[in-house]
């Protein structure tokens, strides 16, 4: 009982932190007509929440309804990599730094929460592109850059 009263609560605290980014920052920029780069949406909360903590799918789907409504992204981005060297990557970044909660997790854990973005990404092909990770930075972003400016239609240097 504690594990799902955790899992909601924590659940019903991201949505919020949702809804008030969604206020304050995406919608009136894209009332402006910019374009809006997010490094996390409601896509993380249906994997750790959903996938991984156990909260129902019917839970996330109303929240989802309610908080993000017609905001959702037209496109997502997936920087896939295998377990291992993920999270070898997030410790060199990390250094000497504790794990926070979601990095201390184990093996296990990760590669279901890979599992579950792909699942997602394989239901949802028109909005979500899968891109390999394993590359340098540089590869990465070029893949990055032929798969927004194709969706979007832009040339490099014509955007900021």
């Amino acid at each position: 009982f504690r594990r799902v009263l955790f899992r909601s609560t924590e659940t019903l605290l991201f949505y919020a932190a949702r809804a008030n980014h969604l206020v304050q920052g995406i919608r009136p920029a894209l009332m402006r007509g910019e374009f809006v780069l997010c490094d996390r949406f409601s896509d993380s909360t249906r994997v750790y929440q959903g996938v991984l903590g156990a909260v129902p799918k019917a839970t996330l789907d109303a929240l989802e309804l309610l908080v993000v409504a017609d905001t959702k992204p037209d496109l997502t981005l997936l920087l896939d990599i295998p377990t291992e060297v993920g999270m070898q990557r997030a410790a060199a970044r990390r250094g000497e730094d504790l794990a926070d909660r979601f990095e201390s997790e184990t093996f296990g854990f990760h590669e279901k929460l890979r599992q579950g973005f792909l699942d997602l990404a394989h239901a949802n092909p028109d909005r979500i592109v899968i891109i390999s990770a394993e590359g340098d930075e540089a590869s990465i972003e070029e893949e990055i850059w032929i798969t927004i400016s194709e969706r979007f239609s832009l040339e490099r240097g014509k955007h900021a």
